[in-house]
């Protein structure tokens, strides 16, 4: 499973929803992490508003954010 150091610290990794496997890099790169972060750099202001709404989300009983739903990833214990 692929995971970041903090991850791997933490004892969790991000798998795909349906399957519990590596998610490829395409889809973490393009839908996990660009979609949120260039936006960013362009609305500089509005990126506390992206990202306060994305956290709400894992306020929801099923804890997942919003950038995990379009990834289609949950995050799990190892």
């Amino acid at each position: 499973m692929g995971q970041t150091l903090g991850k791997k610290w933490m004892n969790i990794a991000m798998v795909d929803k349906e399957t519990y496997e590596k998610v490829s890099f395409h889809r973490l790169f393009f839908l996990r992490y660009l979609v949120w972060d260039v936006p960013a750099l362009f609305f500089g202001p509005l990126n506390w508003l992206i990202r306060l709404t994305d956290l709400c989300f894992a306020f929801q009983n099923d804890r997942e954010t919003l950038h995990d739903k379009l990834a289609k990833t949950v995050v799990i214990k190892v």
